[in-house]
Order: C-alpha cells, then sequence, then structure tokens
C-alpha cells in the first residue's frame, strides 16, 4: 500500500490534497457510498494494484461478527487475500484479510486494518481514539510503548493488531497474542 501511496502521489498529488469519497450520514456515522468508494480506488490506487475482481456491498463485518449498515468495496487479489474499504467519519479504512473469504475473518488473526486520515492525508496503522475510555487508567493510547500496544491488540478488538506489527517491523512476534 506504501508503495501504491507513493506512486499515485506522484500522479495525483500530495495525500492531503487527494478527493476522498463524499460522506453522508447513515445513522451509525458518516459513510461514503460505494460509488465514491470505487471512484476514489480507481484514481488513486487501481493504476498501481493489480486486482482480479471487485464488489459493492451495503455492510460490513465488524471484528466482533456484527454486520453494520455501511455501504463499502471489496478488491480480490490474485493471492486469495482482500481488501474492503469503506468511508468514516475521519479516514478511509482499509481492511486487508490475508485469506479473502475464508475463516476466520477477525482483525487481528487474518483482518489487518489501515487508515489514510482526511485531514493529514497519513496512512497508518488503526488507531480510533473512540474506543478508550478517556478516564481509564487500564488502557492508554501511547503508541511509543510496545506493552501498551500489545495489551490493546489482546485485550480490546484486534484491530490494534496493525500497529503492533508495525511497531514489530512488520513480524510476528512470540508474544502475538492472536495467531491464525
Amino acid at each position: 500500500m506504501n508503495q501504491a501511496i507513493q506512486l499515485s502521489t506522484i500522479e495525483n498529488g500530495n495525500t492531503i490534497s487527494w478527493a476522498y469519497p463524499e460522506r453522508s450520514w447513515t445513522g451509525e456515522g458518516m459513510s461514503g457510498s460505494k460509488e465514491e468508494l470505487k471512484k476514489f480506488w480507481g484514481i488513486y490506487f487501481a493504476p498501481y494494484i493489480k486486482t482480479m475482481s471487485a464488489e459493492s456491498c451495503d455492510y460490513y463485518v465488524s471484528y466482533d461478527g456484527v454486520k453494520h449498515p455501511q455501504q463499502t468495496y471489496t478488491l480480490y487479489f490474485q493471492d486469495g487475500s482482500s481488501l474492503m474499504i469503506r468511508s468514516s467519519d475521519a479516514a478511509v479504512d482499509f481492511h486487508f484479510d490475508v485469506n479473502g473469504k475464508q475463516e476466520p475473518n477477525k482483525s487481528g488473526r487474518d483482518i489487518f486494518q489501515f487508515l489514510i486520515f482526511f485531514k493529514t492525508g497519513k496512512f497508518t496503522p488503526y488507531i480510533y481514539t473512540g474506543l478508550i475510555d478517556e478516564d481509564s487508567e487500564e488502557f492508554t493510547l501511547d503508541m511509543n510503548d510496545r506493552d501498551n500496544i500489545l495489551k490493546l491488540c489482546r485485550d480490546l478488538n484486534g484491530a490494534y493488531c496493525s500497529q503492533l506489527l508495525f511497531f514489530d517491523n512488520w513480524e510476528f512476534k512470540d508474544d502475538y497474542p492472536l495467531k491464525l
């Protein structure tokens, strides 16, 4: 993804100036339409990433298996992996599934989440401050503390496992908590 983003910035300018999907209120937050997501992918990524097929959907399945009404766009790759994108309040979310439609389809096990933030254009492993109770001492958002990131990966919803892998230089260490 980083290589595709770098190539795309040559053609399309800095990520902060990209035309992100238009969003509207869905009852569960802001969401981009399937057409907007397809257009976004087509302009900024399709020229740099080869896909086999793509499909749009009217929902996404969260880490706990619950279907949420939100439009998504999913790309399928030759190696059997897939990438679902959706647009939220602050970012385009990228959910990379290393084995596509095969089970277990769980964050931190075979699905790894990343974001491109609208305001900064930064592509980063998943971080969502809304999951953290600011008054709680149990979790903090110190992304420079491996023990904290490990705890977030293990004890929350698996989405923070992308952050842990990033911190560990994309290596599954012996203490990685959510192995397949």
